[in-house]
């Protein structure tokens, strides 16, 4: 009788070892697979290759992945230390988003085609990254925001993709600017013919701020090689 009951709870103890190894083996996995995913999404986006991260995101990449912060002067990394420990908010907040809107090959020898092929390959990323859930509105390491690095870049194609989805242009960085401030640092703003004194880009996110949901961006504000 005390061996049968001896049997039992060893039996089951085996079996409760091994549920417990087999979900931690399960979770493993799955956190091993989402890791791979999230790892080859940030490759992809720093490629520009707009065809791997739609692919990856439907298979269930985070669009929110966090990326590493890119090397500061000692200078800017105490500022940004200590508003961290301040807001308590984490250093490292650099997101995909940020890095598709500020893309550029370094190359600055390449053809006009290119580049505006490359910058459409762009577009589509920012485009994917947001209908997925990529945070439209997220602040990097000196609090920047995808719109802001969009306007610094003059992409216009970003900079409607991102309006579109509900950016904030009110937001200020750590030296107060928002996008009314970077459009007069990066000399968007400008007089167009017929725009009343506005500027082409400010003309372009009021359009936006306007337009219904899931509408393209006018052909009037595409670069001139894409309408080609």
């Amino acid at each position: 009788m005390k061996r049968t009951k001896i049997g039992k709870r060893f039996y089951g103890t085996i079996a409760i070892a091994l549920l417990l190894v087999s979900s931690f083996l399960i979770t493993f996995y799955v956190f091993v697979k989402q890791q791979s995913l999230d790892h080859s999404l940030t490759v992809a986006v720093a490629n520009n290759r707009a065809s791997d991260v739609l692919k990856l995101l439907e298979a269930g990449a985070d669009p929110n992945t966090p990326q590493s912060a890119p090397d500061l002067s000692p200078k800017t990394f105490f500022r940004v230390l200590l508003r961290h420990l301040r807001s308590n908010r984490p250093i490292r907040s650099t997101t995909l988003l940020h890095k598709a809107a500020a893309w550029r090959r370094p190359d600055k020898n390449k053809e006009l085609k290119q580049e505006f092929s490359e910058r459409h390959e762009s577009a589509i990323i920012i485009e994917a990254l947001l209908n997925h859930g990529a945070k439209v509105n997220a602040q990097d390491e000196i609090g920047a925001t995808p719109m802001t690095l969009a306007v610094s870049y003059r992409k216009t194609e970003a900079v409607w993709s991102l309006v579109m989805h509900h950016a904030n242009i009110d937001l200020q960085d750590d030296r107060g600017f928002c996008v009314s401030q970077w459009l007069c640092i990066v000399g968007w703003e400008y007089p167009v013919l017929g725009g009343g004194g506005r500027s082409e880009m400010r003309n372009l996110i009021d359009t936006a701020q306007h337009a219904p949901p899931g509408t393209k961006m006018p052909a009037q504000f595409l670069p001139h090689e894409w309408t080609l």
